[in-house]
């Protein structure tokens, strides 16, 4: 449910913003209860500014346009350049006293919920599963290299290349509820949880079932801040999954982040590409449910034997076979004959869906 009329689709506007207006509507609810029910409309406020959060989420991107555009860039160069000009965004205390500063910085075993709020636009640059494990890895590991946190990074880029390219909520939530457990009260959440939880363990499964129990990316962002806890951060990594998964964003959220950002943080967002690799913006081809397929046959980067007992043919057969049916749709090749109705992403009543029910069925052929 939204409260605002004026809604913007996803390919209407450059680049990606789901972060930076989870970051800015954040900033001001910071372990503070926010707006809950759906009449409770959210306000941005004098106060309410970007952090850390949208630092590293630009820095992430511009690494990763230069290094698609063949730039011989680091990771490592390219975030300390964006962290040291914004050196008072907010960082945590290893980061800015340990490395942000350091001729020769060196990873530190981290990990703090850092690691999966600066990875959205990896889901937009990768090509397929495998790349977005690759990506996410590389741009994480050189802080946050403890597996809980490249876990954490891995996951959330995964899931936001799912939601984009058209997996369903169930789908999306098969998968991430193999890696974290989401059988969370959030009315317990909300009396837990404080100061020095801010770590993948507990708040990326926090994220993943702010999305998961929305009905918008409003009411994504409303679970995010009403949770007493590290809200800039947490809204920074759920909402770029509404992001992907809605497609629309209230026109009144982009105009005030936008607000508020620097014009390079903003460029550097905007630079993100949306071009939408196995599924399109009205429908989709037929050809696109073996790509559903891709997810319930692999894990990421690897093999599984199919029904059969066979081993089945490594991702890239599957990716390199996706991206000729996507030179086909560019060339014109694809025409409307070939599309179907998308499938419906969003329950009718999605208050009603429960991670419970995607408990029961980790064993289904879904996302592995």
């Amino acid at each position: 449910m939204s409260n605002y009329k004026t809604m913007i689709s996803l390919h209407s506007y450059n680049g990606t913003l789901g972060a930076a207006i989870g970051d800015v509507y954040g900033s001001y609810y910071e372990f503070q209860h926010g707006p809950k029910t759906p009449k409770h409309e959210i306000r941005i406020h004098e106060s309410s500014c970007f952090t850390d959060d949208t630092v590293l989420t630009a820095a992430v991107a511009d690494y990763l346009k230069r290094k698609t555009s063949g730039e011989n860039v680091s990771p490592t160069q390219v975030v300390q350049a964006w962290a040291r000009k914004y050196a008072d965004a907010g960082y945590g205390g290893y980061f800015r006293y340990h490395w942000l500063y350091n001729d020769d910085p060196k990873p530190y075993n981290s990990f703090g919920n850092g690691s999966a709020m600066r990875v959205s636009s990896v889901a937009y640059f990768a090509n397929d599963l495998k790349e977005v494990e690759e990506l996410a890895t590389e741009v994480t590991a050189i802080t946050h290299n403890h597996p809980e946190g490249i876990k954490g990074a891995v996951v959330i880029a995964t899931a936001i290349f799912m939601a984009f390219n058209g997996a369903s909520r169930e789908e999306i939530g098969n998968y991430a509820s193999k890696r974290y457990d989401l059988n969370l009260d959030y009315d317990a959440m909300m009396k837990e949880l404080g100061h020095g939880e801010e770590i993948c363990q507990v708040t990326v499964p926090q994220a993943l079932w702010c999305f998961l129990h929305s009905d918008s990316f409003e009411d994504c962002l409303r679970l995010c801040l009403h949770l007493r806890f590290d809200a800039d951060t947490l809204a920074a990594i759920a909402c770029p999954i509404a992001e992907a998964f809605y497609k629309e964003i209230p026109e009144e959220f982009i105009l005030e982040t936008k607000a508020r950002l620097p014009q390079d943080i903003l460029a550097a967002l905007e630079s993100v590409p949306k071009a939408t690799k196995y599924c399109l913006e009205q429908g989709h081809s037929p050809s696109l449910e073996n790509y559903c397929l891709v997810f319930a046959a692999f894990p990421l980067g690897g093999k599984r034997e199919n029904a059969n007992g066979k081993s089945s043919a490594n991702l890239a057969f599957y990716s390199a076979n996706l991206n000729v049916l996507r030179k086909k749709r560019r060339s014109g090749g694809m025409n409307s004959d070939h599309l179907s109705k998308r499938k419906t992403i969003a329950p009718v009543e999605p208050r009603q869906f429960r991670l419970s029910a995607i408990s029961k069925g980790r064993n289904q052929s879904l996302p592995s």
